[in-house]
């Protein structure tokens, strides 16, 4: 999620509001793909073909990865999707679902998104409305609309493997509503998120600059604390030190509230990780074995 939201001028000597709204919370960019690049397809998928220098060994272990682009009508929208599968599948291993990053859509993150979710799995990317290829207009509302068919979709491409939701800084929210009173949902990741706008507000206004923070309506739904309150599956949750887009005390906070309602949480924090690189610490491997082999035999 970045931080997009206009303040007001230093030299504002009485309160201002304002407002955290869709326009400042989902930001679609646009897809220009260059000649020779299919329809539907991701950029730089071509280094998903075969292991590279500096990649992590639990992807080279999965290459080559075999993508499928689709549009589908859910929610009265066209949505795009891919899917992307290992070489030599696990046997029923899990499905995992990529919820993105307010400005990240499958093309230009998709090939970051798999590298950080195939090595447990098969993963599917969606494009939210409005971003990408896919139809409608990027807000809350839309988003909602569709999350009953997008869910009935994941619940049949998964046929009875585990389904995990990975969510990160904005898709994190969205994973935890997608997770909410769905009984199809094994476990979530959260990673490099928050538990609502309204504390993303609080760490965001300047404490030099005399700003009211206003959460647009249909955002301040929007707690993934509270979504998750009765989810009976585990849950991990990542946070980085050197966060400065959604600091880790972001992550702290949403680490307690999920603890305080008695759900399976690990809580993993890196002193050397961003907002992007969580999943790329030497530790991570580790540090999950634990959460990803309840779905997932070791190889």
């Amino acid at each position: 999620m970045a931080r997009s939201i206009a303040l007001c001028a230093l030299a504002c000597l009485t309160a201002c509001t304002v407002a955290i709204d869709n326009d400042s919370v989902f930001v679609p960019r646009e897809v220009a793909r260059a000649a020779g690049e299919a329809p539907l397809s991701l950029r730089s998928e071509g280094a998903l073909a075969k292991p590279a220098e500096g990649m992590p060994q639990r992807l080279q272990r999965r290459l080559p990865v075999t993508l499928s682009h689709e549009v589908l009508n859910l929610g009265g929208e066209s949505i795009a999707v891919t899917h992307a599968v290992a070489a030599r599948p696990f046997p029923g291993e899990p499905l995992l679902v990529v919820c993105g990053g307010n400005a990240s859509d499958r093309y230009h993150n998709g090939v970051a998104y798999i590298a950080r979710t195939l090595p447990f799995g098969e993963t599917l990317l969606f494009d939210y409305p409005g971003y990408g290829d896919s139809s409608g207009t990027a807000d809350a509302a839309t988003l909602e609309r569709l999350r009953g068919d997008l869910n009935a979709y994941i619940a049949a491409r998964a046929a009875g493997r585990p389904i995990i939701l990975w969510g990160h800084s904005l898709g994190g929210f969205i994973c935890a509503e997608f997770a909410r009173d769905n009984p199809a949902i094994s476990a979530i990741v959260l990673e490099s998120t928050a538990a609502t706008a309204a504390e993303v507000a609080k760490v965001w206004k300047p404490w030099y600059a005399p700003v009211r923070m206003q959460i647009a309506k249909g955002l301040e739904r929007y707690n993934t604390a509270e979504a998750l309150k009765d989810f009976n599956g585990p849950i991990l949750l990542l946070g980085g030190v050197k966060d400065d887009t959604l600091p880790v005390e972001l992550q702290r906070s949403l680490a307690k509230q999920i603890d305080a309602f008695g759900r399976d949480l690990t809580y993993l924090e890196y002193k050397a990780a961003g907002h992007y690189d969580t999943w790329s610490q030497p530790a991570f491997d580790a540090d999950t074995s634990a959460f990803f082999s309840r779905f997932i035999a070791p190889d």
